[in-house]
Formats: C-alpha cells, sequence, structure tokens
C-alpha cells in the first residue's frame, strides 16, 4: 500500500472552481428538499438535516447530501401534489416518483438519504419509487418500492456505490433496477428483490450496459414456486460484473441469452445444469471500503490478474468516452481535468491496495473527485467502474 502526497493527487484541482453555495435544510432551516432545488444553482450543496421529506424533482446539476447518513428519508406525500391531480386517476397515474434529472452537461449526486416504498391509496394507487436520468450518482443511499420497481434509470449514465436497491411486495412487476437505453455502474450494492415474497428480477436491462463489482444481485420467487434471474438483458445489452454474487429463486441466476459481456470471480446459484450465462474475461474490479473523507485516508482496492499494471486516473468531473480497441469499458471521466494518480502492479493474487490523504477543509470538502483505473497487458485494456464521490 502506498500514500501519495496530497499535492500531488490534488495538484490539477487547484485551478479555479464555479463558487458553491450550500443550502441547509430541516429544522430552522429550508423546510424541503423541493425547496432548496428552487434556489440552488448548478454546482451548490444541499446539506439535509435528519428527518423525512416530500418526494422531488431535480433538474440541476447539484449534491443533495444528508447531514448524517441514514437518518434522511424521502417519501411521496400528496400535499405536495396539485388538488386537482388527487382526484384524477389519469394524473396520478404520473405521479409516485422521484426524479433525479439533471440538465444535459451536469451531473446531479445525491448521498445518505433513504427512498422509502410508501404507498398512497386515492382514484388510484400511487407507489414511490425513483426515476433517474442524464448523469446521476448515489452513494450510500437506499431504494425500495413495494408492487413497483424501485429504480429506473431511464437514459444517460448513473453510478451507484455503496446502495441498496430493492423490490419489496408480491408483485412481478416490482423489479429492483430497470434500465432503459442507460449505462449503469454500480460498487459495493445490493440490488434485488426480497426473496420470497417478491418475484422481480433483481436487475432488468434493456438496450442497457451494467458494470458492477462486489455487487450482490437478487432475484426474488413467487409463493407458487415462479422464479427471477438476478440478472436478465436484452440483445442489445452488455454486463460486464466481477467480484460479486448473483442470487435467483427457482430460476438461473443469469437470462440474457443474447447480451455480450463477461462475468468473473462470481458466484452464480444456482449453477443447475441447463442455465447458461457470460463467458468469463480480464476483468478490473474495485472495491471502495468507505467514502472519501476530508484529513482521512481514502482506500481503493482492485482486483484483477495477477502482476497486472493498473493505471489510476483522478478527476472532478464525469463524462462518458467510449475507446473501442483500446479500453473494453467506456471512461467515466470527464478527461479534460484529469491526471494520473500513479500505476502499480497487482500482486500473485490479482490485487492492489493504494490509499491516498484526503485534504480537509475549502476549496475541496464539498467537491466530488472521481478515481477510475485501467489495467491489462495488451490492448483492449479493462476499466474499473467508478469509485470516489464528494469530499465530506
Amino acid at each position: 500500500m502506498r500514500s501519495w502526497p496530497v499535492l500531488c493527487l490534488f495538484g490539477a484541482l487547484l485551478a479555479p472552481a464555479s463558487a458553491q453555495t450550500t443550502f441547509f435544510v430541516g429544522p430552522g432551516s429550508i423546510p424541503e428538499i423541493r425547496d432548496a432545488l428552487q434556489i440552488a444553482n448548478p454546482g451548490d450543496l444541499i446539506i439535509v438535516q435528519g428527518g423525512t421529506y416530500a418526494h422531488f424533482t431535480a433538474t440541476i446539476g447539484v449534491t443533495i447530501r444528508a447531514l448524517t447518513p441514514g437518518t434522511v428519508s424521502v417519501t411521496w406525500q400528496p400535499q405536495f401534489v396539485a388538488p386537482a391531480c388527487l382526484t384524477n386517476p389519469q394524473c396520478l397515474a404520473t405521479e409516485g416518483a422521484t426524479v433525479l434529472a439533471p440538465a444535459p452537461g451536469q451531473s446531479l449526486h445525491v448521498i445518505g438519504i433513504d427512498f422509502l416504498p410508501n404507498v398512497w391509496v386515492g382514484p388510484a394507487v400511487v407507489r414511490h419509487c425513483v426515476a433517474a436520468s442524464g448523469r446521476v450518482t448515489l452513494d450510500q443511499c437506499s431504494m425500495q418500492a413495494t408492487g413497483a420497481t424501485a429504480l429506473w434509470a431511464l437514459g444517460g449514465t448513473l453510478h451507484l456505490q455503496d446502495c441498496a436497491v430493492a423490490a419489496l411486495g408480491a408483485a412481478a412487476t416490482g423489479h429492483g433496477l430497470v434500465a432503459i437505453n442507460s449505462y449503469v455502474t454500480a460498487i459495493n450494492s445490493a440490488i434485488g428483490g426480497n426473496g420470497a415474497a417478491t418475484p422481480g428480477d433483481g436487475a432488468w436491462l434493456i438496450g442497457s450496459t451494467l458494470q458492477g463489482s462486489m455487487l450482490q444481485c437478487l432475484g426474488g420467487a413467487s409463493p407458487q414456486g415462479s422464479g427471477a434471474p438476478a440478472l436478465r438483458a436484452d440483445a442489445n445489452s452488455r454486463i460486464w460484473i466481477s467480484d460479486s454474487f448473483l442470487i435467483a429463486t427457482n430460476q438461473c441466476p443469469v437470462v440474457a441469452p443474447l447480451a455480450t459481456g463477461n462475468i468473473t470471480r462470481t458466484t452464480q446459484s444456482p449453477g443447475s445444469a441447463g442455465c447458461t450465462t457470460l463467458p468469463p474475461g480480464p476483468l478490473l474490479g474495485v472495491d471502495r471500503p468507505a467514502p472519501p473523507q476530508g484529513g482521512s485516508p481514502f482506500m481503493l482496492r482492485f482486483r484483477g490478474d495477477p502482476q497486472n499494471l493498473v493505471v489510476i486516473l483522478v478527476d472532478p468531473d464525469l463524462g462518458t468516452f467510449p475507446a473501442p480497441g483500446i479500453v473494453d469499458q467506456p471512461l467515466s471521466l470527464g478527461l479534460v481535468n484529469s491526471f494520473i494518480a500513479g500505476a502499480w502492479l497487482t500482486d500473485s493474487n490479482g490485487a492492489l491496495s493504494v490509499s491516498w490523504t484526503m485534504p480537509n477543509g475549502a476549496p475541496f470538502v464539498g467537491r466530488p473527485l472521481w478515481f477510475q483505473a485501467a489495467g491489462g497487458v495488451a490492448f483492449p485494456f479493462q476499466v474499473t467502474p467508478l469509485a470516489g464521490g464528494v469530499l465530506r
């Protein structure tokens, strides 16, 4: 393990950054997250005190962070819907989601918030869920829905770290994650149903990509015995999964007969005869034991082939840059302000741990810092899912 000097790591971040305003939500401050979003500008920081808040729609690239992760909940609340809509089934059919949809070119970061699975019954049933489009990151968040899909990825890129995504209840439409025309990366996260009570898929990809490391994906099963896979994908989807668990009940763990990609160093259960899966490949995985904290060491652990070169890039910005023939998976960094944090070799077991000491105070705290590694011995190089986050 090696700790690099702060100035070496953060020298590229000393360029002037846009001004950042911090807004506080909770007792004695702005009452609702939706109210803070009305006055915030791109790049601002919204800190949310412990409590329960109404669903919201975020259309600008800000950071919404729980002051203490795990103490902030979001539910669907009818008092924030037009009264005429509450008596109109067609209007209610469009309700139920907290919407995360930053404008093109902006990134929205949500940290430490639990999106609860509440159900409201009126002329139509409204089920709370989360719908993401554009460029969105979710860190230390949980998303649950009862009788519905918990998390929708509807175009753009979605990055999950240390999240739990689960459908609850007996509805077959209650999947953990449904991604449509999206690129999803996920590390240190659980995605799926709730065992025998939830027959939905763990993750269902439609024209989408899922790149994951250190995941647990769970497909549910109905009381009648029918089951769902941990991962389902169509012919236009791609899957790269390493160092994970894919678990189904009464079903094959992966149902993706025409999808492409690789699954490596991953337990698939059940592995019964007749089940097919994607082939293994030289994937580079990443594990983030803890989020970046000002003044503390920040560690990333990598897993790949033994004695392989690993080059780590750092960037405050996000993007999507495929480079077929050079890298197998797209880079998720902005690249304009990227710099190389260093190059290392994995050990004889294919493992590598690297740490840096994070700076404290302005202008770094409250700003995102993203890490992505590329490794291998020949083209195309393997690229990890995104890791890092907003410095706290």
